[in-house]
């Protein structure tokens, strides 16, 4: 948990319980702060609600605080829960090209440095020292995905056909079972109207 949202958390616990809340350079938050650096941030209003249930302050405010984290674990064991990776936004490496000697791509998976189980034989480097030897990375959540990407930087070149804009779902339905053969007679009965 971050020390502002840990301090947030202090403070409404004091105040639930009508005390004055620590000020936030005070021995006692430190030691709190450091002691729920590992709950996350988005449950510390169900730790607050669950705290606030209580009928006096507890004395040791870092165990009531870890407790009601691991109460939350247990009464939501499907909530999957994973801080994001900084580097990767989880997605644990980066989609890598490489343009090789004789003109051609070598498209590869790079394993993030930061959040990937290390293995012999592998390479751990980050997007910017990737691309200091030479290798684009594609960001994370890149808009329209790998496909896209490689659109963009001219790695592959898109088809033809693409352009076309398909103006329902209908349109791309009958072309498709033209393309397929698939019902054809209802493709070619159609095929003058939706164009």
């Amino acid at each position: 948990m971050t020390h502002d949202m840990a301090y947030n958390l202090i403070c409404s616990l004091y105040a639930t319980f009508g005390r004055s809340a620590p000020s936030r350079s005070s021995a006692v938050v430190a030691v709190i702060t450091e002691r729920i650096a590992s709950v996350p941030d988005n449950v510390a209003a169900d730790i607050r609600r669950k705290l606030e249930e209580l009928d006096s302050m507890p004395s040791n405010l870092g165990k009531a605080i870890i407790g009601a984290w691991e109460t939350w674990q247990m009464e939501n064991s499907r909530a999957v829960y994973r801080e994001t990776c900084p580097v990767c936004d989880g997605g644990k490496g980066f989609e890598a090209y490489e343009k090789l000697e004789d003109g051609t791509v070598h498209h590869f998976f790079a394993p993030c440095p930061n959040c990937s189980i290390r293995r012999k034989g592998f390479r751990y480097l980050t997007p910017k020292q990737w691309k200091a030897q030479g290798v684009l990375c594609m960001p994370p959540g890149y808009p329209g995905g790998k496909l896209q990407f490689e659109y963009d930087y001219g790695i592959t070149e898109p088809p033809a056909d693409e352009a076309r804009s398909f103006r329902n779902l209908r349109t791309l339905k009958l072309l498709m079972n033209r393309r397929t053969g698939y019902d054809r007679g209802y493709a070619m009965e159609d095929a003058g109207r939706a164009s």
